[in-house]
């Protein structure tokens, strides 16, 4: 694993300020003995949740949560973690995160969204950053691809891409920020060692469930449903089920690895197929 800044490095300032994503397999690594001088370079941590995720890298969810809990060994000195209220942690100087009462009307939807904005509000805050310019930049973000996207409205019929959606949280979060539509959900990918059942519970609140790739076929069985084995028999399925109004969403739940490159590939695939509807 190697993390560089190198492409970069002409636009970094001393008073540049650096976001990073870091995931659970990295944090990991930036932990183990030898992997990199302890700096200690962060100034704010986060943590929005820590959900059964990657289990067939870690090997159990007490190893993921673990990992996911060594980005408080990086903070600086009197730094502050920012983490969810149902994270357990030690961290002297935690903030617990909570919807901003000045949190802007956002054009990205759903309760998650909200709390994921007022995150990056308190974050803002710690770092020193003007208040009313954050929240006005966060009023004008309009999310990011692959991200509960909004990517074609055909025949009143609204169509998401949610292919960043790799755990049944996401899946969860993507059906409650469209309620209270008729949601048709495309879920299933490759096998990450993690429960499916709560996949298959969405059967009940969705109004259908459209079960692809390796997982499909489980999450078919557990929901009691036909496995369609291919996001284009999805999308056709979709096609033919939704009705005016309905919200048709592909929000995996797991990773793509089975049938596509990366996450990125098969929300392209989605995006094409959605595009090519008569």
């Amino acid at each position: 694993m190697q993390i560089t800044l190198n492409g970069e490095q002409r636009e970094i300032k001393p008073d540049t300020t650096i976001v990073l994503e870091l995931s659970s397999a990295m944090l990991w690594w930036l932990n183990q003995p030898g992997c990199t001088q302890r700096t200690h370079p962060l100034n704010t941590a986060i943590i929005t949740n820590i959900s059964p995720n990657h289990i067939d890298w870690h090997g159990s969810h007490a190893h993921y949560t673990q990992s996911k809990l060594g980005i408080t060994k990086l903070l600086k000195p009197n730094s502050t973690l920012i983490a969810h209220p149902d994270i357990a942690t030690d961290h002297p100087q935690t903030l617990r995160i909570k919807v901003c009462d000045s949190l802007p009307r956002l054009s990205t939807p759903g309760v998650h969204n909200r709390i994921n904005a007022s995150t990056a509000l308190i974050a803002c805050q710690e770092l020193g950053a003007h208040q009313g310019e954050a929240a006005a930049g966060i009023a004008a973000f309009g999310g990011l691809p692959h991200r509960l996207e909004l990517i074609r409205t055909h025949n009143t019929i609204r169509w998401y891409n949610d292919s960043k959606s790799t755990t049944p949280d996401a899946t969860r979060l993507a059906l409650e920020a469209l309620a209270p539509s008729n949601v048709h959900l495309i879920v299933g990918g490759s096998d990450k060692g993690i429960d499916l059942q709560p996949i298959a519970d969405l059967a009940e609140p969705a109004a259908s469930l459209l079960c692809i790739g390796q997982t499909g076929e489980t999450i078919a069985k557990l929901a009691g449903v036909e496995h369609l084995g291919t996001l284009e028999a999805a999308v056709a399925a979709a096609h033919n089920a939704a009705q005016p109004g309905d919200a048709v969403v592909l929000s995996p739940g797991c990773a793509s690895f089975d049938q596509f490159q990366n996450f990125e590939h098969r929300g392209e695939s989605f995006r094409k197929l959605v595009h090519s509807l008569p």
